[in-house]
């Protein structure tokens, strides 16, 4: 129903706004004290809840004694250290103001696991992103956003979730909501016919306005108020009618109603005279019932994976050149141009193996015009290409040779492989390497690249090999 998929009204995104209050002002102990009292902290830490209340009690009860206003969150993190560093410290705290809101909320949710704990409520989280997404530049910063978002009204169309029209799915709503709907199935359940006229009437006599008030009990003993209190019995009961009129016209195919034979507990439901026709009358019906109704499915509800986000600032970090890359300038610069050399080298044999390095040289050559070590670089390609060692891998009789082959990881991580040689029973990958003075992180990366080849080739043996160029060396990483 629209008000149950109002964000407002959802517990679970009240706990990630008191977060967010809390990193805006640490300070501010309610919200700090909300955020670890609810369910996603409770449930992602592992923490018992009545481990937090007596936590705060004792912090109250402080408080009250010495007269003082400790901050909760120091408290909290000299007694629940690890819980800090791991869920707090590290990955909001530190970098409050410097990580943008919407990656910081993404990170959230994927720190306290909020798609697998609370797959069910997925929708709202979801709106809640398109809600700091869509406002991300004119509120960036914590307390703005937090600002805007008390602005909105609960009417406010941002804030609620919207089911697809061709959702398969029950939708619940008012009778004045559904005018001018049609659904192939409607039930109205709880309908009464509840007149309830207006206690209060305005009176218009020579230019003069009364207010009169009207009791049922007045009626027998005065003649005007009894007119005023049919007029308003009547204007009421019109306006019940008509809702009803409306309701029980939604329906396309099918129609159910249900009617209880009291209203608020003592009325008798004046509803039942709306209906001609033979009414069947039941009786309580518990959970138990309905799931074993013959010929019915039971309901099973389906949760839905959330997909996870990327945390992209690792990947940031990864696109600055760190300060010993820039110390080895010039040696990155060899590797660039060996590589595109390797490159443009496919499979070789006796009769073009000559062309080929020297129509790659040349190439690589104009590409790097200022290049001073080219003719260095280029005698090491060929050198390495022919050496028997790496002979193999591109003298091929039978196989598969890739170059700058591009491969993806399960999170959606693009990896190239320098060069993928793949033959019936095996798998080689190849990684060009100017030297083997960073051999450990070569290895590490080439581990990596194997198992990502490996769920593509799971039937070969897969294979690594580092060719380290300036002095020629090869080293195998086997994939276990």
């Amino acid at each position: 129903s629209e008000k149950t998929l109002n964000l407002k009204s959802c517990p679970l995104i009240a706990e990630v706004l008191a977060f967010l209050r809390f990193l805006d002002s640490p300070i501010d102990n309610l919200s700090f004290s909300s955020f670890i009292c609810g369910d996603i902290f409770c449930i992602a830490t592992g923490i018992d809840r009545q481990s937090i209340f007596d936590f705060l009690f004792e912090l109250r009860c402080e408080a009250s004694e010495t007269k003082t206003k400790p901050h909760y969150y120091i408290r909290f993190r000299d007694k629940f250290s690890q819980v800090w560093e791991e869920f707090i410290e590290a990955d909001f705290f530190k970098k409050v103001g410097i990580s943008p809101l919407y990656e910081m909320v993404c990170r959230f949710f994927s720190r306290f696991r909020v798609y697998e704990l609370f797959s069910e409520q997925l929708g709202f989280f979801k709106c809640f992103l398109e809600l700091i997404k869509d406002e991300e530049r004119r509120h960036s910063s914590i307390a703005s956003l937090l600002d805007y978002y008390d602005s909105l009204s609960d009417s406010e169309q941002r804030l609620y979730v919207h089911v697809a029209d061709s959702a398969d799915a029950v939708n619940v709503l008012t009778f004045h909501k559904s005018k001018g709907l049609e659904y192939p199935v409607v039930i109205l359940p709880f309908l009464s016919l509840n007149v309830d006229p207006n206690q209060y009437s305005l009176i218009c006599k020579e230019n003069t306005f009364t207010l009169a008030r009207i009791q049922k009990g007045y009626i027998p003993w005065d003649k005007n108020l009894r007119d005023l209190y049919l007029d308003e019995y009547a204007a009421e009961l019109i306006s019940e009618l008509n809702s009803i009129y409306v309701a029980v016209t939604r329906a396309r195919d099918e129609l159910y109603v249900y009617l209880p034979e009291r209203v608020s507990g003592k009325k008798h439901n004046r509803a039942f005279y709306l209906f001609e026709s033979e009414l069947e009358m039941g009786g309580k019906c518990t959970p138990a019932v309905i799931n074993n109704c013959k010929g019915g499915r039971s309901a099973t509800p389906m949760n839905l994976r959330g997909r996870s986000h990327k945390d992209w600032s690792d990947l940031i970090k990864k696109e600055f050149i760190s300060h010993g890359e820039l110390v080895r300038r010039k040696l990155i610069l060899r590797g660039d141009f060996m590589h595109l050399m390797f490159s443009r080298i496919d499979v070789l044999n006796t009769d073009n193996a000559e062309k080929v390095l020297d129509n790659a040289f040349d190439f690589a050559k104009r590409e790097f015009l200022t290049f001073s070590s080219a003719d260095e670089c280029g005698e090491l390609v060929r050198r390495a290409v022919l050496h028997p060692e790496l002979k193999p891998y591109f003298f091929l009789k039978k196989g598969d040779a890739f170059n700058e082959k591009v491969i993806v990881n399960e999170e959606g991580d693009a990896k190239r492989l320098d060069r993928l040689v793949v033959f019936d029973k095996e798998v080689f990958v190849l990684d060009y390497k100017s030297s083997a003075d960073m051999h450990e992180k070569y290895v590490e990366q080439m581990t990596e690249y194997l198992r990502i080849v490996k769920d593509v080739h799971s039937d070969k043996n897969v294979i690594g090999i580092l060719v380290y160029l300036d002095p020629f060396e090869l080293k195998i990483v086997n994939f276990e």
